[in-house]
């Protein structure tokens, strides 16, 4: 099914692409006619917008598709949803329900965003916006109150993509609010709405709005293609701090009217390296004839970030004094600027730029591997001749980079050269002809590639062997060869083989591998274990797996319960249940690990059962793994881990703080608050730090107020902690830094601070002098 599905999606997808341009251009000829006709009543109006779809906010809604019209059930889709373990078949799922689904896929993608398998929440997030509905609208609203701040970020992204008219006032309430933790991610979010009036509200807010929230709405208005959003992004290229106005510069899209590029050329001439570089490529893609001698100058003498620049701004505008200036560049300028100075006359194009480049295959003393990636982009005899010249008499890397482009065009000449190599050349000539002995056709590039996989050594032969593997799958001859080496090669020959039979997957190749396993030498034990999963979740593997794990060596079955993991195998938590119960922390780390992957419940009971354990590493690494699975959020977790601080073992009650932040649910942070007010320092210090996890509202307040903590150490979590909260850190920082009866050590690590946010003013100088004003450059630590 699902080879058909993506078919049918990606017709679909090619559909809807053309139905939007084919309804971009209705609405302007519906425009065109409305500007040459009467002004309409009120009743024609309503009609109009009933006509061209309710005007740009239909434009803005995701298209939708029926399941049913690609041959698939939304119901199917969702029961495999809640049946699948895999978080990338679990990703792929959801990212299918956001085409086709409805509300009742709305309610099963919601079950998945407290999810913390990596990327299943972002993309059940994603796909609820994709679906667009009021429905939808509600649960990625509702999901706003809590979990982590990279979350609810991700959820007003998606809240963004679906469109509706509430979602624009939420988004503007959150950016317009210094305090809101969301508002650099409701900034971005609002692009999506693409419209003058979003413009409109980024222009008002520039006006005493600090760097940050500036460079993000740069980086915003980068993202829409309107001419106002270029006003606002000159606007912004005229700021006095260098990341906004670096940012403004290389959001510019295209510059037509001749002040603006004037200005441009005022700053490539005069502002700081990085906004003159960002202003040299706006320069490029407003095509800024007029611009021509000072991109020359620049690409001559200015410092070497500007001048990789220049040379791309002259790619962009193009003309005889760019090639001229580009080729002399080529043979005269440093080694740092080739890669920009070959891609550039790539670029240009033309007969002299395709000169340039061909006499510069020929030059010795350059390194002529950009010069063969650029002449790729060409084709013609002259330029196969000199590719095959580079390919003969050149660096090992410029050959290789020459010959693996003559081998995929089918040169007669690239195949011999590289059997050369892998025959008779040295150590590296040898690696580096297996990989395009692989890429190459016919019978001769095979068995070459047979005789090194049979008869070579160490490195050459394990990737000889891999590279057959590819090549001749489920040849029985090369089965035959990895079986073999599987039992005798060297470590690295061993994964090799092992790797290639899993590949294969013939029968014979399965034999093989279960064989091993179940061997007595090591080596190859380890090497079948670490691929075994491959051949699939059957009962002679998922047993073998199991014996391999529990009476195994000590490699091996670190592996193998990894692999039984990895297929999502019941009798993983049996296992992991086995070696949490033994004294070998390295195995105790393995289980615990392995099974917060696990989705089930009995991975769940076996995790809250270890942190009750009488051994405290095993409790300690417990908790850990607790909070990283899917059931860290669940109320008993919670309890459990809020229990665990409490814990006669300092680990224990370590590791169970960090989980708390990790977990960051509201519960959490009233745990982690009360132990930061009070109890030993060390302990209130760590509080603090998970407290800063958590990325919660409340967290700020308890941070902030730890900051004239009377102890040192949790004064200075406190200050360290202070990093991404907004203004009220701030303002606590000066507190700090004003406070005479502070300790220095105090002071000068809230001046630190201050200094990283940008925030140190004139009126701090003299506290600065005060304190030395040495180490102030120095990250704090903490």
């Amino acid at each position: 099914m699902t080879r058909q599905l993506e078919q049918k999606l990606r017709r679909w997808r090619w559909a809807s692409l053309a139905l939007a341009v084919t309804t971009v251009v209705s609405l302007s000829w519906a425009w065109r006619d409305a500007t040459s006709a009467p002004a309409p009543t009120p009743a024609t109006a309503a009609a109009r917008l009933v006509a061209v779809g309710a005007g740009p906010f239909a434009l803005r809604r995701p298209l939708r598709v029926p399941a049913a019209s690609l041959g698939v059930s939304e119901e199917q889709l969702i029961a495999e949803l809640a049946a699948t373990r895999h978080p990338a078949r679990v990703i792929a799922l959801a990212e299918r329900l956001g085409v086709v689904g409805g509300d009742r896929s709305v309610d099963a993608l919601a079950t998945l965003l407290a999810d913390h398998r990596v990327g299943v929440a972002d993309a059940a997030a994603a796909a609820i916006g994709s679906i667009g509905t009021e429905h939808a609208v509600d649960v990625l609203m509702d999901g706003l109150g809590r979990g982590s701040v990279y979350l609810r970020a991700r959820l007003l992204e998606a809240l963004a993509e679906s469109g509706r008219p509430r979602v624009r006032g939420l988004l503007m309430d959150i950016a317009g609010d210094p305090t809101n933790a969301l508002r650099a991610s409701a900034i971005n979010a609002l692009a999506r709405f693409d419209d003058d009036e979003v413009v409109g509200f980024y222009e008002g807010m520039i006006d005493g709005a600090d760097a940050t929230v500036l460079a993000n709405i740069a980086y915003a208005l980068g993202t829409m293609a309107s001419e106002q959003a270029s006003a606002v992004l000159m606007e912004l290229a005229g700021s006095s701090d260098a990341r906004v106005r670096s940012l403004a510069l290389s959001n510019l899209a295209n510059v037509d009217d001749l002040d603006g590029q004037a200005r441009l050329m005022e700053l490539a001439a005069t502002a700081d390296p990085e906004s003159a570089s960002a202003a040299l490529m706006a320069l490029g893609r407003s095509g800024a004839k007029a611009a021509v001698p000072l991109l020359v100058e620049m690409a001559h003498s200015a410092p070497p970030n500007v001048r990789a620049a220049a040379v791309n701004a002259l790619a962009e505008v193009g003309g005889e004094e760019a090639v001229a200036t580009l080729r002399e560049l080529l043979v005269q300028g440093p080694p740092q600027l080739l890669h920009e100075v070959t891609s550039a006359l790539v670029t240009v194009g033309g007969d002299e730029a395709r000169a340039a480049l061909i006499e510069a295959a020929g030059m010795d003393r350059l390194d002529r591997t950009a010069v063969v990636y650029a002449l790729q982009s060409l084709d013609g005899p002259d330029v196969e001749n000199a590719l095959v010249g580079v390919a003969q008499r050149g660096s090992l890397y410029e050959r290789q980079a020459a010959l693996q482009h003559l081998i995929r065009t089918g040169h007669p000449d690239a195949l011999q050269i590289v059997v050369n190599m892998a025959t008779a050349g040295s150590r590296q000539e040898r690696n580096a002809a297996v990989y395009m002995l692989a890429d190459a056709p016919g019978e001769e590039a095979d068995e070459v590639l047979f005789q090194l996989a049979s008869a070579g050594h160490g490195r050459i032969r394990a990737e000889a062997l891999q590279a057959l593997a590819n090549t001749r799958l489920g040849d029985p001859v090369v089965t035959d060869l990895l079986t073999e080496t599987l039992a005798s090669g060297r470590e690295d020959e061993s994964r090799s083989a092992a790797w290639g039979l899993a590949r294969s997957g013939t029968p014979e190749a399965r034999d093989a591998l279960l064989a091993a396993i179940g061997g007595d030498d090591p080596r190859a034990a380890a090497a079948a274990a670490a691929v075994l999963g491959q051949l699939g979740n059957g009962e002679e593997v998922r047993a073998s797996l199991v014996r391999a794990a529990s009476n195994g060596p000590e490699d091996v079955r670190h592996t193998a319960l990894a692999q039984l993991v990895e297929i999502g195998a019941e009798e993983a938590v049996t296992v992991a249940a086995e070696m949490l119960a033994g004294d070998d922390v390295g195995m105790i780390q393995t289980a615990a690990w392995s099974v917060a992957q696990l989705d089930s419940p009995a991975a769940a009971r076996l995790l809250l059962d270890a942190t009750g354990s009488d051994n405290e590493e095993v409790r300690a690494v417990a908790v850990q793994s607790l909070a990283s699975s899917r059931w860290g959020e669940d109320p008993g977790s919670v309890d459990r881990l809020a229990a665990l601080t409490r814990d006669q073992g300092e680990s224990v009650r370590t590791s169970a703080m960090m989980a708390l932040g990790q977990v960051g649910s509201e519960r959490a942070v009233d745990t982690l608050a009360d132990l930061a007010r009070s109890g030993a320092p060390n302990e209130r210090a760590t509080a603090i730090a998970a407290l800063a996890n958590t990325e919660h509202r409340r967290a700020a307040d308890v941070i902030t107020a730890m900051v004239h903590a009377p102890e040192p150490e949790v004064a200075l979590a406190a200050i360290g902690a202070t990093d991404g909260l907004g203004s009220e850190a701030e303002d606590a920082l000066r507190l700090v830094l004003l406070d005479a009866d502070a300790s220095r050590e105090i002071r000068t690590a809230a001046a630190q601070q201050l200094q990283q946010r940008g925030s140190l003013s004139a009126a701090d100088d003299a506290l600065v002098a005060e304190l030395g004003g040495s180490g102030l450059d120095e990250p704090m630590l903490h």
